[in-house]
Formats: structure tokens, C-alpha cells, sequence
């Protein structure tokens, strides 16, 4: 675990008395409760605690978590809830050594993801900003401003700063046209926040608003990093700092970030730093992060509320007018090429690239291949061209799945080849439609790497009918939602990459309110606690929450506490009882019977649980064949020996009985042979 070492200076506090210190800490009842218990019993039992609790790290944050009756979920002494899953799946662009049906159960968890974000989007373009008001935070400097007057030094063999001119777009490209400019795929935090900035739902009261905006360039702040030798510390100090403003400022606390939208340049993997690596940040995997909408180029595929948006590219229109004709124009080029594939071998040397690149070079009259080393592909204007000038592109995911060349093709009018589904299929679901069949062609990149498939055959084979709908379809209804356009324009005709992003945040934020769901009750509720809980200390926490989920009981001057526990394998409940006794008015706590708490049970147990049940049912299919078939006719080789144990084994007890269960007459129950009373309503029996 990390600690980060503020450099903040720390308050001065004035001199207080000891007594007082600690009324305010746990108030003047708990205190002397407290202060009579022993240090070594307290240590005892948060041991105790430690060893029958399930433990979640996360972050520079302990949740100890048990379970109550009261509760569907974990209750955790740092969070109201059951903390998420913290543990990062890598990405395998290898899939062989994983069952097929595991790669087959996640694709359907990230489809119904998919549904549930595509069912946000409004069925048709917003005609106002009534209830949709934006609220943009004006940030401190540092953590956006600050970080693009360090472009210089954000990437030691690139001149970044001429990315970041011009609102994030770079500088022109006047061979392509006034619309065009070298725009880097690392930009899209300041192109979007210029465009935010002129967007005219902004309100600048933010009770007005209902979607707020928070301008920090993390993608920046990890690139200044990535290639220097600096510790975790440090490249998680601002993205920390960050969060703290954050929870000073009224919007934040009104509903805990569930309104807040950030927009992040970097793929969502770069924010999820492995617990013992050491690239990138753990922005993403902060508590606090987990509640708001977070825009990305590419976004984690099973996490509900990262939403992929398109790499920006190098086009921005200025109007509804360049975009027409832009269509107009790739309506009517000559593509000389079938096939095209601009990039560089990567890792391993017989990857897919490899592969495709032997095909494609094998083929010199259909396939057009621009080898991108030596920075050959730095340049826009001739990737523009070769795409402009090919049917079909071929895309395969390099040191992620998605590239920004799909985006390129797309909006040059050619197909996209796609070999991985999470290159484009399952990260852009509300800019690309369900059905990838109407934009993209895709051949399954362990197909290919199995069998002797060639993808420029295959391609081959695709009608011109065909191509022709695809590419109608990718340039009159798909390219203007792909493009960021200028932020001075002022688009009437279409809806940009930009507008997609936008409406569609605020379409659900005004309908989650309007609703007022069970669902947002409940993580309402829950994050409330969780802010709550963390400002109380574990000790107070645990007596209360015993309290609160235990019925009590007196019994002469006896307290008992009660609790349920559940066992993992029946889940029947057997209660467990802590009590305290009252002498001359001090109270002291002991144990009476053991403090029973359910574990949570992960999937790792799910298999021992099943085994442990296989092992009751065979012993029960032992112990059936002893039943009888019939009834005995005579004692005959049926003897019974009964011992005349020593009274306090049993007798004893019965005389005992009114102490038994302190909260129950038991000496009733032990009348007429232990039978109990007679219950004359239902009859002598």
C-alpha cells in the first residue's frame, strides 16, 4: 500500500484539554466506557474483529467487512456497502489458453453492459437545454491549464506542444483543407473541454445544472510520467488532490459524483494501475471514482460507467456545409486499393500484424502496405489519402485493442477490418450502432492465428453490392457522429462526436432523477453512509452496529445482546449471545459464547461449498439402508442399556431451569416428562 506525502502545510490546533479531546472524539459516556477497558483486551479484540471479518483493500483505504441480517450487502467499517471488485482483468489479446466458455460468458457480461448504455441514448435530438443545464468547474490551474503549458517536456521525442495548440486540435493541414488539422490521439481532454465551454446548455449557477463537468487533463498528467522514473507516489499526487477539492464543493456532496461526467485521453487501462506495477495511475480504482461517468477513448468493457468515445481525429468541421461536402467527396473517389493496412510489426514477432503484413505484401496488387516505422505515419496527410483511396482497412488492435485508425477510415469512407471485438464492437456504444455488420467487417483474430485464413481472399469475396451499402452507410449516417468539429461551429444538420457524448449524460441524469429509482435510492444511501462512516472511528463503529442489529434482552441486572449468524452451507440462522453485566453501576463487557460472524464467500469457495454438500448427501445414502423395512415383531438381539449418570449430568439441569434461557419461563417447557404444558385448543395429543 501506498502513502502519499502531502505537502500541504498541516492546521494549527489550538491547546486543548485532554478530557476535552476526548468528548469530542467519541463523546463523554463512550469515553468513560472506553477508558475502563484495558488496552490488552482492546487489542485482543480488534484481533478478534480482524480474524472473523472479510478485508478489502483498495487504494490508501481498509474496508473490514462482516454481515447483518439487517443488510443484503457487506457492512463495512470504512464503507456503507460491499466494495467493489478491485481485482484488474488484463487484457489477453492471447485468448487461446482461456476456455472458450469463459471468453464466451464475458462477451455476454459486456453486451449486457452494452444494452444498458444504449438504452440511455434519446430517440430523438434534444430541442432545448430545459433541465439539461451543464455546469463546467473552473479548476485550479494545476490540474488542467498547468499541465498543457508543460507540453515541451510531456513527450521527450515529440514536439506535444504543437498537438495542443489551437483548443487541442494541433496546427492546420493545409494540403487537406481549412477543416483539417494534426490533432494527436492523446488530445481529446482539451478539444472537448473548448467545446464544453461554448456548449449553450452551459449554466454558470450549477443549482441550475443537472450534469457537471470536471476539466481534468488525466491523460496528461499520466503521459508527463509514463517515461520517467518516478514513484507510484507521485504519479497518483495530483489525480489524489484532485478528489480532495472535489469533496469541498457542494455539487460533489449532493449526490457523491453520480451527475459528474470527466473525459479522460488515455485508455482506461492506463488509469488502473496494477496493484505492483508501476505504469500509470490508480485514478480509476479510487472509491471516489466509482459513481461518476468517465468518457474515454477506451474504456473498460464490464465496468458499467466508463463509456467509450471516438479518438479524435485530424477533421473538424466548421459547419453543417464541410461536412457535406467532405461526404460528397469520398461518395465519389476512386479507390484504387481493395485492401490497406497502415502500422508496424508488433509483439510477439508472429502475431496477427505479422501475419497480416505477410499477406498483404504477398499480394502486391490488391493490398496497399504503409509501413509506420522511422515515425513514417507522424504525417496525416498521406494516411488520409491511402485510406481515402482504399475499399477495406485493415485494423488490428496493437498495445491495446482500439486504435484511432479505425476512426481515421471511418471518416475517409473506408470499411474497417476488425479482428478483436473490443477494438470497436464493445467500446462505443453510443456512437456506433448494435449491428457492426452495417460499418465494419470482422474476422476473429484466433481464426486467423489457427488456421490458414486469408483475410485478403476472404475480402475478395465481399459483393460490390455489399461494400457499396457499408460505405453508404458509413458516410451519409455514421462519419458526422465520429468527428469533433470546431468549437466555433455552429452545426444545425448533424450531431458530432462531441454532441453524442453530451446529450446523451444528460438525457440519463434527467430521467435517473425524474424516476427516482429503488436503485438510486440505495446508492444514494449507501455512499451517504460511506462519507459518514469514515469520519467515525472503527471501535465506535463495530459497538454500534452490534447494537443496532442485536434485539435486547434483560434478564434480572443482565443485558444479552443477541445476534444471528448463517451458515455458508444451509444459511439456517443459530443465534449467538454477547452479554454484560452490571455491578455498582460500572459496566464491563466479557464474552459469553463465541461471536459468530458470516464470512463472505467468493467464487474461489464456490467449488469447496459444493464439494462439502456432495460429502453430507453421501453420507446421508449411508446411513438410509439402516432403516427397517418393517416393523420388529419382538426384543429379541434388541437390547438397550440405559446409564444412571450422576445427577448433575442431567437431573441437575432440569432443577436449573429457570436460569436456562434467560428470556424464557424453560421450567414450562420441562413439565410432564419435558413434553411441556398441555395445549387443550388442539386437543389432548
Amino acid at each position: 500500500m501506498t502513502v502519499l506525502a502531502s505537502t500541504r502545510k498541516s492546521k494549527k490546533f489550538k491547546k486543548v484539554d485532554v478530557e476535552d479531546q476526548r468528548q469530542k472524539f467519541c463523546g463523554p459516556f463512550l469515553c468513560r466506557v472506553l477508558s475502563n477497558i484495558p488496552v490488552a483486551l482492546l487489542l485482543l479484540f480488534m484481533i478478534f474483529l480482524w480474524s472473523s471479518s472479510s478485508i478489502f483493500i483498495s487504494g490508501s483505504i481498509v474496508h473490514v467487512c462482516v454481515s447483518s441480517r439487517k443488510l443484503d450487502n457487506l457492512y463495512c467499517l470504512s464503507a456503507g456497502t460491499q466494495p467493489a471488485n478491485y481485482s484488474i482483468p488484463l487484457l489477453q489479446h492471447n485468448d487461446s489458453e482461456v476456455p472458450a466458455e469463459e471468453i464466451a460468458s464475458a462477451r455476454k457480461h459486456v453486451e449486457e453492459h452494452l444494452v444498458i448504455l444504449r438504452s440511455y441514448i434519446p430517440k430523438s435530438k434534444p430541442s432545448d437545454c430545459d433541465g439539461r443545464g451543464i455546469y463546467v468547474y473552473d479548476l485550479p490551474p494545476k490540474f488542467n491549464k498547468d499541465l498543457v503549458s508543460r507540453c515541451h517536456d510531456m513527450i521527450t521525442w515529440l514536439d506535444f506542444c504543437k498537438h495542443l495548440s489551437n483548443d487541442g486540435m494541433g496546427e492546420p493541414i493545409p494540403e487537406l483543407g481549412k477543416d483539417w488539422y494534426n490533432t494527436h490521439q492523446y488530445s481529446l481532454e482539451p478539444v472537448f473541454h473548448s467545446h464544453v465551454l461554448k456548449h449553450p446548455c452551459r449554466v454558470h449557477n450549477w443549482e441550475e445544472a443537472k450534469l457537471f463537468f470536471v476539466p481534468f487533463y488525466g491523460g496528461l498528467d499520466i503521459l508527463r510520467w509514463h517515461f520517467k522514473n518516478v514513484s507510484n507516489e507521485v504519479k497518483d499526487m495530483l489525480s489524489k488532490e484532485l478528489l480532495e477539492w472535489l469533496e469541498e464543493q457542494k455539487p460533489w456532496k449532493r449526490h457523491f459524483g453520480m451527475d459528474h461526467v470527466f473525459v479522460l485521453g488515455k485508455i482506461s487501462w492506463d488509469f488502473r494501475r496494477l496493484e505492483n506495477g508501476s505504469w500509470g495511475t490508480r485514478f480509476l480504482e479510487l472509491d471516489e471514482m466509482q459513481h461518476p461517468i468517465k468518457l474515454m477513448i477506451e474504456r473498460k468493457p464490464w465496468e458499467a460507467n466508463d463509456v467509450g468515445v471516438p479518438h479524435p481525429t485530424y477533421f473538424h468541421p466548421s459547419s453543417d456545409e464541410a461536412i457535406l461536402e467532405w461526404q460528397s467527396k469520398i461518395r465519389g473517389v476512386h479507390r484504387r486499393h481493395l485492401v490497406s493496412f497502415a502500422g508496424t510489426p508488433r509483439w510477439p514477432p508472429k502475431g496477427i500484424r505479422s501475419v497480416l503484413i505477410k499477406q498483404c505484401t504477398s499480394s502486391p496488387n490488391t493490398c496497399k502496405f504503409f509501413d509506420c516505422r522511422d515515425q513514417a505515419c507522424v504525417k496525416p496527410a498521406p494516411i488520409v489519402r491511402l485510406f481515402t483511396e482504399s475499399e477495406f482497412c485493415l485494423q488490428p488492435p496493437g498495445d491495446s485493442p482500439t486504435r484511432k485508425s479505425v476512426f481515421d477510415s471511418l471518416v475517409a469512407g473506408c470499411i474497417p477490418v476488425v479482428f478483436d471485438p473490443f477494438t470497436a464492437h464493445y467500446q462505443y456504444p453510443w456512437h456506433l450502432p448494435q449491428d457492426y455488420r452495417k460499418y465494419s467487417v470482422f474476422i476473429d483474430q484466433e481464426e486467423l492465428k489457427m488456421s490458414d485464413v486469408n483475410v485478403i481472399e476472404r475480402l475478395m469475396k465481399i459483393s460490390l453490392k455489399e461494400r457499396e451499402q457499408m460505405r453508404k452507410y458509413i458516410i451519409d449516417e455514421l462519419m458526422p457522429r465520429l468527428v469533433y468539429s470546431h468549437p466555433n461551429a455552429k452545426l444545425q444538420r448533424f450531431e458530432d462526436a462531441f454532441s453524442v457524448a453530451v446529450n446523451i449524460p444528460k438525457t440519463k441524469m434527467k430521467n435517473h432523477k425524474k424516476a427516482g429509482t429503488e436503485d438510486h435510492q440505495h446508492k444514494f444511501s449507501g455512499m451517504f453512509l460511506c462519507t459518514i462512516l469514515r469520519k467515525v472511528p472503527p471501535v465506535v463503529l463495530y459497538i454500534v452496529f452490534v447494537w443496532s442489529s442485536s434485539p435486547i434482552l434483560i434478564s434480572g441486572f443482565i443485558f444479552h445482546t443477541s445476534r444471528e449468524a448463517v451458515s455458508p452451507l444451509n444459511s439456517t440462522p443459530s443465534s449467538t449471545v454477547v452479554n454484560s453485566q452490571v455491578h455498582d453501576g460500572n459496566t464491563s463487557f466479557f464474552p459469553f459464547t463465541t461471536l459468530l460472524l458470516s464470512r463472505s464467500i467468493d467464487k474461489d469457495k464456490a467449488e469447496e461449498i459444493a464439494k462439502g454438500r456432495k460429502d453430507v448427501e453421501g453420507k446421508l445414502a449411508v446411513l438410509r439402508p439402516y432403516i427397517a423395512k418393517s416393523k420388529p415383531l419382538d426384543c429379541d438381539g434388541r437390547g438397550i442399556q440405559v446409564y444412571d449418570l450422576p445427577p448433575k449430568f442431567n437431573e441437575d439441569f432440569a432443577s436449573h431451569c429457570n436460569d436456562t434461557i434467560a428470556w424464557l419461563e424453560f421450567c414450562k417447557n420441562l413439565t410432564n416428562d419435558e413434553m411441556g404444558l398441555p395445549i387443550p385448543e388442539l386437543g389432548k395429543g
